[in-house]
């Protein structure tokens, strides 16, 4: 119990939440106005979504290395139909003719749609969990 008792601090929240959620090997993320905490590089606790071509999946996922904090991840791009489940932390199944049946952790999101045109898009990095 790290912090049981009182904790000051000064600075900006976001400094000092990167500071406790390194403390505590856990990260964090800021969801529809709400913060999420989990495990470092973990996955919450929803269920897993599948993302085939029948289900939404656009093109095929490419396979890219993105550098975060001066490490390497090694993950793919993939893109597919409007998910706005989908979150960082999110669990995906991705099946398509590269991946069969791969389950992964959802690095990052980004949701584009636009009321004045046909782009209705989740575009996501993820990491493949067991490896």
């Amino acid at each position: 119990d790290q912090y049981a008792n009182a904790l000051s601090m000064t600075g900006t929240a976001k400094d000092q939440l990167d500071k406790i959620m390194t403390k505590l090997k856990l990260e964090y993320s800021i969801q529809n106005g709400k913060i999420k905490v989990m495990d470092k590089e973990g996955t919450d606790d929803e269920e897993i979504i599948l993302l085939d071509q029948e289900s939404g999946l656009i093109g095929h996922p490419i396979k890219k290395t993105k550098k975060e904090n001066n490490k390497k991840k090694v993950g793919y791009e993939v893109r597919s139909l409007l998910f706005p489940e989908l979150e960082p932390g999110s669990k995906i199944a991705i099946n398509s003719r590269q991946i069969k049946n791969g389950v992964f952790r959802v690095d990052s999101i980004d949701h584009k749609g636009d009321n004045y045109g046909q782009e209705w898009l989740s575009e996501m990095f993820c990491v493949e969990l067991g490896v």
